[in-house]
């Protein structure tokens, strides 16, 4: 750009205001560097804690599903289905429109149906365990003596 201006345009510039210049365009562009920077890093961390997000959506579906398989009945093979219908919408139907930034209306739906499928299921294994403790001392999960017991044994002792 020297060549230019002094060679061709014939433009001459004091050497203060050129040396001025010079430094304000110093000064900008290291703080569009360290703007750059800083924006870089943000977007590492969201970009991070997304595939965060994504990992524990995984781990509660898998979670979901094992618990439905050890607590549940017959009657809560419809659930698991629709489980696994949700987990294949999002890959399906939501993955593709979030990246034309939409949702999808499918997925919201599931969603919606599941979640209150897994209330109405969390609510009876609620009322059941509420059924089983309400009795401590019998059935299969009583409360035992066997504490008290061990200590009538170690008083005979002394």
């Amino acid at each position: 750009m020297l060549f230019l201006r002094v060679k061709l345009l014939r433009i001459q510039i004091n050497p203060d205001h050129a040396r001025r210049a010079h430094d304000a365009l110093a000064v900008v562009i290291g703080f569009a560097g360290l703007i750059l920077a800083f924006s870089l890093v943000q977007e590492q961390i969201n970009f991070r804690n997304l595939e965060a997000q994504v990992g524990t959506e995984a781990n509660s579906l898998a979670q979901l599903d094992r618990l439905l398989v050890r607590y549940g009945s017959l009657g809560d093979d419809a659930l698991r289905l629709s489980l696994r219908e949700y987990a294949n919408s999002i890959v399906n139907d939501e993955w593709p429109q979030l990246s034309k930034s939409r949702v999808s209306g499918r997925t919201t739906r599931l969603g919606g149906a599941l979640a209150l499928g897994c209330q109405g299921f969390a609510v009876t294994l609620l009322v059941a365990l509420v059924f089983v403790f309400d009795r401590p001392f019998r059935g299969r999960t009583s409360v035992s003596p066997q504490p008290i017991m061990k200590v009538i044994a170690e008083m005979q002792i002394r």
